[in-house]
């Protein structure tokens, strides 16, 4: 699946900032209301999961992100989520009498 791009302003409530994502950037990705995302600000890649507050969808940023990014509350940004596929796969195992169970990294 393609990348989805919008811009946004970066706000604040406390000392948390945010942004809102909008819904139909999250219908696009096609995996739900919280699906795990790759996001990519400024060329600084990390995974996430959108938050989901009275219907609106939300990427909060934690202060080492906000720094490694270089953005500020206030400050439009350009942001690109993909569907992060790695963090929905689980390792299985097969028993010696054809069961799956968990891998040893999922236990």
């Amino acid at each position: 699946m393609a990348p989805q791009r919008f811009e946004a302003v970066v706000r604040t409530e406390g000392p948390g900032a945010f942004v809102e994502v909008p819904e139909e950037v999250i219908g696009a990705l096609g995996a739900g209301k919280r699906p795990p995302v790759v996001v990519e600000i400024n060329g600084f890649r990390y995974p996430s999961t959108p938050a989901v507050y009275g219907g609106r969808f939300y990427l909060g940023f934690r202060k080492e992100v906000r720094q490694a990014a270089g953005i500020e509350p206030g400050q439009t940004i350009a942001v690109s989520l993909e569907l992060d596929e790695t963090r929905r796969r689980k390792h299985v195992e097969r028993t010696a009498g054809g069961i799956l169970r968990p891998g040893p990294k999922d236990r």
